[in-house]
């Protein structure tokens, strides 16, 4: 954090990070994206459905992602 809190790895969560700083899979360079579970399937599916959509994005980008370690801070406030 910007004030030199050290938040353990499995405390965090998006909002930890910069928006810059959180890779967003499937999304073109600069842009956004985001899976929707709320109007997939029905009630009983709609989440392993959405998880079938990130797969993947996981497999294609995100490993690559991870490698190259943390993004410059180029934009934060």
């Amino acid at each position: 954090m910007p004030w030199g809190e050290q938040i353990p790895p499995a405390k965090v969560v998006a909002a930890h990070l910069h928006p810059n700083k959180r890779i967003r899979l499937g999304a073109v360079m600069g842009g956004d994206h985001w899976f929707r579970y709320d109007n997939k399937g029905n009630s009983a599916t709609r989440f392993a459905d959405t998880a079938r959509e990130v797969q993947p994005y996981l497999r294609g980008q995100a490993s690559d992602h991870w490698a190259k370690g943390p993004l410059p801070d180029t934009k934060s406030p």
